[in-house]
């Protein structure tokens, strides 16, 4: 039953009630096919236009509907969404069951979609920051019910993207200079972040129609990849932004596995007893030279997306002289020191062994076990092609070799 404090309006096969507490509804026109009115939320002031269709079943009895639908969306700019039952498909698949459709049938909604150019305005996302749909399971009537939920999308936080025009300002280089630490403090990439003045981002403050409209519709491709729903690993749904991120980091840690709470140190000289590296193979591990690194910098073109801080390959480039030195040492000395080891992230596999052996190892590595085929998060690991730097080494070291043997 409806409660004594909602107002309806009544209009051929269309009836829409609202709570006057919630929304202000200001009925603009109506007719026996649909009810247009303009919804104001109570509580944030936010506008929008609402049009309820209940198409007739017969397709001549329609065709005053289209051309009813299509005067108000010369003049409303605003955000605008039709919703109900057309009594008209879109595609083929939207009716199950009775006689096959035919191209006729959907080409009174497809004519509309495209002379219309969808069933919403785009200004929509402007005014309401996420919206879902759901539909629900139909009672007594054979209609769905549609609810519609106005959702906050959590914000990103901003990212900073270097712009290589920057470098054309005449106190760039001193800028750079002034905010590079020495090659005696601590060197490592987090250094080359620290550019206060330089990640200072513009905002645009004056456009036209075509850059709101460009910007609306990236923030709807943005807004399009968030992730409402999830089914959690007991096939239950969960809803919301911030249970949807605790059900997915609880899939990857049961997926890379936990920390081990009792691990033995490893025993060098059993490591020793077995196969080591010769001398001929450790050349190849020698460390690279400044002059290889700035030449692999200096073939990565500008239009390369940055890394993970903002800067591309086009800022090293242009402050090599400054940043130079600091790139190479802060390099070289990831490839001396390596990634740190993960063991949350590391397995052994076992094979062939007893199973005494096998809990021996077990409780001395303290990893997850895996079996073959190794896979890293799902997905099968394959041997990699070598780059062209490994490459020109591994020949190098061939050729030498071939030299001593005449």
């Amino acid at each position: 039953m409806l409660s004594s404090s909602c107002i309806s309006i009544v209009s051929g096969e269309n009836w829409i009630t609202w709570k006057p507490t919630a929304y202000n509804v200001r009925l603009l026109v109506k007719s026996n096919q649909y009810i247009h009115r303009k919804v104001t939320q109570i509580h944030s002031q936010k506008s929008f236009y609402s049009t309820v269709v209940y198409g007739r079943n017969h397709e001549q009895q329609r065709e005053q509907l289209w051309l009813d639908l299509q005067q108000p969306s010369q003049n409303i700019s605003e955000a605008w969404c039709i919703m109900g039952d057309f009594n008209s498909i879109l595609y083929k698949e939207d009716k199950i069951g009775s006689n096959e459709v035919t191209e006729h049938e959907i080409q009174e909604l497809t004519s509309f979609m495209e002379d219309y150019d969808g069933l919403y305005k785009w200004p929509w996302n402007e005014v309401f920051n996420y919206t879902i749909v759901k539909y629900l399971t139909n009672g007594l009537s054979d209609h769905t019910p549609m609810l519609i939920q106005f959702l906050i999308a959590p914000k990103p936080t901003p990212q900073f993207q270097y712009c290589d025009m920057w470098s054309s300002q005449s106190d760039f280089h001193s800028i750079i200079t002034s905010m590079l630490p020495t090659l005696s403090s601590t060197h490592n990439m987090k250094n080359l972040c620290n550019l206060a003045l330089i990640k200072q981002q513009c905002k645009i403050t004056q456009g036209d129609e075509c850059l709101r409209f460009f910007f609306t519709k990236a923030k709807q491709r943005k807004l399009a990849t968030y992730i409402y729903t999830i089914h959690d690993a007991e096939n239950i749904e969960v809803e919301g932004f911030e249970k949807v991120g605790k059900v997915m980091l609880a899939f990857y840690t049961k997926l890379l596995g936990h920390p081990s709470i009792i691990r033995r140190p490893i025993d060098k000289e059993i490591i020793e007893q077995g196969p080591v590296l010769s001398q001929e193979q450790l050349t190849l591990c020698k460390p690279f030279t400044h002059a290889e690194i700035k030449e692999v910098i200096f073939s990565i073109p500008n239009i390369k997306s940055p890394g993970p801080d903002g800067f591309g390959s086009g800022f090293f480039k242009t402050t090599e002289p400054e940043t130079g030195p600091l790139v190479c040492v802060a390099i070289q000395d990831f490839f001396t020191k390596g990634l740190q080891a993960n063991l949350h992230k590391s397995q052994i596999v076992l094979r062939g062994c007893l199973q005494r052996l096998h809990d021996q190892c077990m409780l001395a590595a303290g990893l997850q076990l895996n079996w073959f085929p190794l896979t890293y998060l799902g997905v099968l690991i394959t041997v990699s092609r070598l780059t062209k730097l490994e490459c020109s080494r591994l020949v190098g070291q061939n050729y030498e070799n071939a030299g001593s043997y005449t």
